[in-house]
C-alpha cells in the first residue's frame, strides 16, 4: 500500500475508535435513563429540582393517592395542585416508541402549574444540549395553560423544539391527558359524554346581560299593540280583564327563563331562596321562571278558585307537539323581596316533573294568553308566543376529541411543506430535462451547487428534513407497539421526502435521495468541492478494494436494524453510526464523542469524496439494497464507453462506473457528472471525432459545432 493509502487507513482506524466512544457514551446514557420501564415510586422522583419546576413554593406534599396516582400540594390546609407522572397515568410513547416520564402539576381548576422531564429516549433530543433546553422552555411555557379552555400569552409552539416537534407534541398531549384523568379521579368529576344541562354552575350576570345573552326572554305589549292583535283576529270591541288605557301605556311585560339553571335563577332570585325553591324535588325536575309587570299580569286569579281547578289560565309551556299547564301545586311564589337586579310585580317558579318529556336543551316557548270576552259574549284566549332557546353557556358539552398531533403538525408546517413541494418539483424537472441541462456545463454546475446548498442550509439545518435510518426503523417497528396511523404522518417533511424517495427509488434508483436530498450528503459534497479548490490530495480505492468497502454500508444497515429488535440500549448505540443527528439536526451541539465522530467522517470526506455515504451509511446501504427494484435507466451510455473511452469512469466522483463502462446503479448518486461528459463534444471522444469530421467536411476546421449524439437505441441506458 502506498504512503497515502497507509495514512488514510490510520484515519479510518481513528474514526472507528471515535465511533466506538460514541456508542459507549450512548449506551451509558441509555443505561442511566432506562428507569422508564421500572420507575421508582412517584414520591421518590419529586426531588427539590423537580418541584421547583412543577410547583415552586409548595409548603408540603400529601400522600400518593388515587388511581391513577397523584400527590396533593398544600398551601396551609388548602390543596392548590396535584402532582402526577405521565408515565404512571398514560404511559405515552414518544417518537422513539418508548414511553417518557414527565412530572407535572395541575390545579383543581384545571391549569397546568409546570412540568419537568425525568426520562425519555427521544433520539433527536437525547444528548443534544440545545434541544434539551428548548424542550424545557417549551414545557415551562405551559404554566397557567387551561386543560379545557387553552392558551396563555407566553405559550410556545411545538416547532420551537426544531427537529423534534413530534416529541414536543407527544409530551404536551401526555401532560394534558394525564391532568384530565387525575382531576376526574381527585375531584370525583363524572365525565360528560353528551350535551348535559349545567344545573349547578353559577357566575354573576348583570340584569341587562340576562336579556342580551338570552338567559331571559321578554315580551312587552302596549295598549296599542294589544288593540292591533284584537283587530287582526276579528275581536275588535272585546272586553278584557284590564282596560288598555293609552296606546303607548304598558299593558303587560312578561319574563320567562329556565329557572332550574342556577346561573339564571340565582341572578334573578336572591341566593337565600333560589336553591330552596326547587329543593326536595326528584332529579330531572325542571323549573320555569315566569314573571310580569303591567296592568295585565301573567298569573290572573283562576289558580285561586277551585272551580277552575286552581289552574293558571294565562300561559302554557309548549315544546314541539306537547304543552304543559300548571296548577297551584306546581307553583313556587317569588315575593318582591326575593327578586334581585330587576323588578317583577308577579313572579314564580313553575315545576315540570321529571319524566314528563320536556327537554330543557331543546327550544320551547311560553304561550301568553290574552283572555277576554268577544262582542258576541264568547270567551277567548289569544296566545302570544315568547320563544326561548337555552344559551350554550348553560350546556355542558363532552370535551372535543383532541386534534391528532399529525393534523397540528401539518397545519403548522404549511409554509415548509409548500417550499419542499416546490423543491421536489424543481428536482423532478432537473431529471426530466437532464439532457438539456447537461449540455451546458457551467449552468449545470451552478444548478447542482445551488441545490446542494439549499438542501444543506434549508432542508437540513433550518427545516430539519434529514431522513435517517431511525425513521425507517420506527416506521417498521411501530406496528409492534401501539399501532397508530398518525405516527406515520407526524413529521410532514419526512413523510413527503420518504414518499418521494420511495417513488424515485422504484423509478430510477436510490441516487435521487442520496445525491440530491440528503443534507449530510450535500455537506460532504460541498466540502469536497472546497477540498479540490485548495488542491487537497484525493484518494480513491481501486475497483477491487472499493467493492470490498461497499460491503460496509450493508453491514451497518444489518447491524442497526438488527439492534433495534434486540434491546433499546443497543438500538440507541447502533443509531449513532449515522452522524445526521449531530451534524444536521443538532448542528454539532452534542457531547464531544458524537461531535468528534461526525467531524472525523467529514474530514475523511475531504480526501475521498462522500466516503461515509459510499462505505458506512446504513441508510445508503438499505436504499442500495432496494435499488435493484428500479425500472428505468436514465443515464445514457455509448458503445465506446469503457472501451476504448474511459472519460466518464475517470470523472465519476464516487467511482460508480466500472472499467467496462457499466454504471453500478446501486452505488450511483445520480450527480449527472457523467451526463455532462456524455454531451460535451470537446471532451467525449466519440463526439470530438464526429465534430472534427463534420468540420472538415464543411471546410470550417476549428469552428465549434454542436452535434447531437446519434446513439443506437440498443446502446442507450445504463446497465443495472
Amino acid at each position: 500500500m502506498n504512503p497515502r493509502g497507509q495514512w488514510l487507513g490510520r484515519c479510518g482506524r481513528v474514526l472507528a475508535l471515535a465511533c466506538g466512544f460514541a456508542a459507549l457514551a450512548t449506551i451509558g446514557e441509555a443505561a442511566d435513563t432506562r428507569h422508564a420501564f421500572n420507575p421508582p415510586p412517584l414520591a421518590d422522583r419529586l426531588t427539590p429540582e423537580v418541584m421547583a419546576a412543577v410547583y415552586p413554593g409548595a409548603e408540603r406534599l400529601g400522600e400518593v393517592e388515587g388511581q391513577p396516582p397523584s400527590i396533593a400540594v398544600y398551601q396551609g390546609d388548602e390543596i392548590v395542585a396535584f402532582v402526577f407522572s405521565t408515565l404512571d397515568v398514560v404511559r405515552a410513547p414518544g417518537f422513539s416508541s418508548y414511553p417518557f416520564d414527565i412530572i407535572a402539576g395541575v390545579t383543581p381548576t384545571g391549569e397546568i402549574t409546570g412540568a419537568f422531564v425525568i426520562d425519555h429516549d427521544e433520539p433527536h433530543i437525547r444528548s443534544d444540549r440545545r434541544r434539551e433546553g428548548q424542550l424545557a422552555e417549551f414545557l415551562s411555557s405551559h404554566g397557567g395553560y387551561s386543560i379545557e379552555k387553552g392558551g396563555n400569552v407566553g405559550l410556545i409552539r411545538p416547532d420551537f423544539v426544531a427537529g423534534a416537534t413530534v416529541s414536543a407534541r407527544s409530551m404536551r398531549a401526555a401532560i394534558l391527558d394525564s391532568a384530565r384523568f387525575v382531576l376526574r379521579v381527585r375531584l370525583g368529576i363524572e365525565p360528560v359524554t353528551e350535551p348535559t344541562l349545567d344545573r349547578d354552575g353559577f357566575w354573576p350576570i348583570p340584569w341587562q346581560a340576562l336579556f342580551d345573552n338570552g338567559d331571559l326572554a321578554k315580551l312587552t305589549l302596549t295598549g296599542g299593540e294589544v288593540a292591533a292583535l284584537l283587530d287582526e283576529n276579528g275581536l275588535t270591541g272585546s272586553t278584557l280583564p284590564r282596560n288598555l288605557a293609552g296606546p303607548e301605556d304598558l299593558y303587560s311585560e312578561v319574563y320567562v327563563g329556565l329557572g332550574s339553571v342556577m346561573a339564571i335563577s340565582r341572578n334573578v332570585i336572591a341566593a337565600l331562596f333560589a336553591q330552596e325553591l326547587i329543593a326536595g324535588r326528584p332529579p330531572g325536575t325542571e323549573a320555569i321562571l315566569v314573571g310580569s309587570n303591567g296592568r295585565y299580569d301573567v298569573f290572573g286569579q283562576a289558580y285561586n278558585r277551585s272551580a277552575e281547578g286552581y289552574r293558571f289560565d294565562r300561559f302554557a309551556v309548549v315544546q314541539g307537539d306537547r304543552s304543559w299547564t300548571f296548577t297551584r301545586d306546581d307553583y313556587r311564589r317569588l315575593g318582591v323581596n326575593m327578586i334581585q337586579g330587576g323588578r317583577m310585580q308577579y313572579a314564580g317558579l313553575f315545576l315540570i316533573p321529571a319524566g314528563s318529556g320536556f327537554d330543557p336543551l331543546q327550544p320551547w316557548r311560553l304561550d301568553f294568553f290574552i283572555n277576554g270576552t268577544s262582542p258576541t259574549g264568547a270567551a277567548f284566549s289569544l296566545p302570544v308566543p315568547i320563544e326561548y332557546v337555552l344559551p350554550e353557556s348553560h350546556v355542558l358539552m363532552p370535551p372535543p376529541p383532541p386534534v391528532p398531533a399529525y393534523v397540528e403538525a401539518w397545519t403548522d408546517a404549511r409554509t415548509d411543506i409548500a417550499i419542499l413541494v416546490a423543491t421536489l418539483i424543481v428536482l423532478t424537472l432537473i431529471f426530466i430535462f437532464q439532457g438539456t441541462l447537461a449540455r451546458h456545463r457551467k449552468v449545470f454546475n451552478f444548478v447542482r451547487t445551488s441545490f446542494l446548498l439549499f438542501t444543506l442550509v434549508w432542508l437540513g439545518w433550518t427545516a430539519g428534513g434529514q431522513l435517517s435510518t431511525i425513521h425507517l426503523i420506527n416506521y417498521a417497528t411501530a406496528p409492534l407497539h401501539d399501532f397508530d396511523v398518525g405516527f406515520y404522518l407526524s413529521e410532514p417533511l419526512i413523510v413527503i421526502i420518504a414518499g418521494y424517495t420511495l417513488v424515485s427509488l422504484i423509478v430510477i434508483g436510490r441516487g435521487v435521495f442520496c445525491g440530491w436530498l440528503c443534507p449530510f450528503g450535500a455537506l460532504q459534497e460541498l466540502l469536497a468541492k472546497v477540498a479540490r479548490f485548495f488542491r487537497l490530495p484525493q484518494w480513491n480505492p481501486t475497483e477491487a478494494v472499493q467493492k470490498r468497502l461497499w460491503v460496509g454500508k450493508y453491514a451497518a444497515a444489518v447491524i442497526v436494524i438488527g439492534a433495534t429488535f434486540a434491546t433499546p440500549e443497543l438500538a440507541s448505540a447502533a443509531e449513532e453510526v449515522e452522524p445526521f443527528k449531530t451534524a444536521i439536526t443538532s448542528m454539532f451541539a452534542r457531547g464531544w464523542p458524537f461531535v468528534l465522530y461526525a467531524i472525523g467522517l467529514l474530514a475523511f470526506g475531504l480526501f475521498t469524496e462522500r466516503a461515509y455515504c459510499r462505505f458506512l451509511c446504513p441508510l445508503g446501504g438499505t436504499l442500495a439494497a432496494l435499488d435493484r427494484l428500479h425500472l428505468v435507466d436514465v443515464l445514457k451510455r455509448r458503445p465506446e464507453c469503457g472501451s476504448p473511452c474511459r472519460l466518464c469512469e475517470n470523472s465519476c466522483p464516487v467511482k460508480a462506473i466500472e472499467s467496462s463502462g457499466r454504471i453500478k446503479m446501486a452505488e450511483c448518486f445520480q450527480c449527472l457528472d457523467c451526463q455532462v461528459e456524455y454531451y460535451d463534444d470537446h471532451r467525449c471522444p466519440p463526439l470530438v471525432k464526429t465534430r472534427k469530421q463534420l468540420a472538415r467536411a464543411l471546410g470550417t476546421r476549428g469552428t465549434p459545432i454542436r452535434v447531437p449524439p446519434l446513439v443506437p437505441a440498443a446502446a442507450r441506458g445504463s446497465l443495472a
